[in-house]
């Protein structure tokens, strides 16, 4: 027999003679001839699936949950695992305990079968593949939901679907479960969710509400949470009526102004800086919150009848900024009127001659000599005098003493009456003039 020789069978016995070469002597010994198997692993390991809790691609893998599988009932087997086809050929840098995948998402591990009693190997022909599953995420921080408490027990129902977009974040809603809990160990298995979502009584203000996030094919999940709380509305105060008097557009005694709503937010508020105030026309507009005065800075009263609505009342929305939380009060807007003089035309002038001796232009005028005309017979208003419109505008540097007025322009000089009623501080004003003759 030559070498190498195939066996013929397993095992074969094999007759070996040993001759001595100078004297022809022999003796015999057998050898035993025997094959053994390599093993016989899975080749197709099921891949082991992990979820990534942080979707960054990596996840830590048990692989050993593989071994039974792989081993494929034979005995005296030992399974190693490898990064690389090399290392599992030489059984070199066997993987032990948990592994983190190196290749992000999806990774192959090579797997040696080695029989334990003779050292024969295999390889596994497909590789064991790692699969690191993107997991549904739920946001870190969201946003408390809250209710406006309309009795001041602090239970009310809250529609809990009302936070699907926000949980979801942007993630399909088909591809997802998502479920609320009230408590955590129950989102963490998914346990008892609530049934009744969209008309939810909270019991405890404020409430922790669980949500969790099922990914029905991977089975990976998420959790987080959020409050829920029932908050009391703002207490806003019925402000004072807000009066202002006539405006001396071109139309005097029109019942229009302009006035600044806004005068009125702090004592609305009580001052408090969180809260916030819209004003309405109607009662409608302030309840569904649309249509608010667009610059309550300068807003005219509205018109009846080609007049200004007068008195005129408006809806005050007072919002909690912090929680939404709404209260509602009136405002009335009063237009004063001004007083009525006899107008400027109907006015005569004062007239003196210039002293003979002096022939300067310059006379004393007593500039109340029409006082009674000017006022008309109407109570409770004052006169002043002043030798600038816009002096009699302001109601500043009025002449101090109008009986003894010394004229400052000659020969004709305007002056300008401030008739201003004493109780509102409504005014109007008419002029005349006072004339020197030569």
């Amino acid at each position: 027999i030559f070498s190498p020789y195939v066996n013929l069978s397993n095992a074969q016995t094999i007759f070996v003679r040993a001759e001595n070469d100078v004297t022809g002597c022999y003796n015999t010994v057998t050898v035993t001839l025997r094959v053994d198997p390599i093993p016989s692993p899975e080749p197709n390991p099921t891949p082991i699936e992990v979820c990534d809790v942080d979707n960054d691609g990596f996840g830590q893998f048990d692989l050993e949950i593989r071994t039974i599988e792989i081993i494929n009932g034979e005995s005296n087997v030992a399974i190693t695992y490898h990064e690389t086809e090399s290392d599992a050929e030489t059984g070199s840098n066997a993987i032990t305990g948990l592994y983190t995948n190196i290749v992000a998402n999806n990774q192959m591990i090579y797997v040696r079968s080695e029989n334990t009693l003779t050292g024969c190997y295999s390889l596994t022909e497909n590789t064991l593949e790692l699969i690191v599953d993107p997991a549904p995420e739920v946001p870190t921080t969201i946003e408390p939901y809250t209710i406006c408490d309309s009795d001041d027990d602090g239970i009310a129902q809250f529609d809990l679907t009302f936070m699907d977009d926000e949980v979801l974040n942007g993630q399909d809603p088909l591809g997802v479960d998502l479920t609320y809990h009230t408590s955590e160990a129950d989102a963490l298995i998914g346990g008892n969710p609530i049934i009744n979502v969209s008309n939810y009584t909270n019991n405890g203000n404020p409430q922790i509400i669980y949500v969790r996030l099922f990914d029905p094919i991977t089975e990976c999940f998420d959790i987080g949470q959020f409050e829920i709380e029932v908050s009391l509305p703002p207490l806003a105060i019925q402000p004072t009526q807000l009066s202002l008097c006539d405006d001396l557009g071109e139309v005097p005694g029109d019942e229009f102004t302009v006035f600044d709503l806004t005068v009125k937010n702090s004592e609305i508020t009580g001052g408090n800086g969180s809260w916030s105030v819209d004003y309405y026309e109607t009662n409608a507009d302030a309840v569904a919150q649309v249509n608010a005065i667009p610059d309550p800075t300068q807003y005219t009263n509205t018109e009846i009848n080609g007049q200004g609505a007068n008195p005129q009342t408006l809806f005050a929305v007072v919002t909690d900024t912090n929680t939404g939380c709404v209260d509602m009060v009136t405002l009335t807007l009063r237009v004063l009127p001004n007083p009525t003089p006899t107008p400027s035309d109907l006015l005569p002038n004062i007239e003196l001659c210039d002293d003979v001796n002096t022939g300067d232009g310059v006379e004393v005028f007593d500039l109340t000599e029409n006082e009674l005309l000017i006022l008309n017979g109407e109570p409770g208003v004052t006169a002043s005098y002043y030798e600038r419109l816009d002096d009699a505008n302001s109601g500043n540097n009025a002449i101090a003493d109008p009986t003894q007025y010394t004229n400052t322009e000659t020969p004709e000089q305007e002056i300008y009456v401030r008739v201003t009623n004493d109780v509102t501080g409504c005014y109007a004003l008419v002029d005349f003039t006072i004339i020197v003759h030569p």
